[in-house]
């Protein structure tokens, strides 16, 4: 009976080798992927240190209430909110 049961746990020890090496991996790349997704945004920092730099302008910022107020002083006749059909 001990001959028979040495090529079973041979066998059973390569197996639990080989899935333990892929489980290792695995978690490695998990726990690696994770790393990088928690320091997302030092890494972007650092890789582009040279494009993330915007110089002032000296021209002045536009709003979002100067953008409506030019574009509807060029509205001739002004529009009334609602059709006409349906204010008479």
């Amino acid at each position: 009976m001990s001959n028979f049961r040495r090529p079973i746990k041979a066998a059973l020890l390569q197996v639990h080798s080989i899935i333990g090496l892929a489980m290792a991996l695995l978690f490695a790349v998990v726990g690696i992927t994770g790393a990088i997704m928690g320091f997302e945004d030092e890494i972007e920092a650092g890789l582009n240190s040279g494009i993330m730099r915007v110089d002032a302008s000296a021209t002045p910022r536009l709003t979002p209430m100067s953008r409506w107020g030019r574009r509807w002083s060029r509205v001739d006749p002004p529009l009334h909110p609602w059709p006409r059909r349906y204010c008479e």
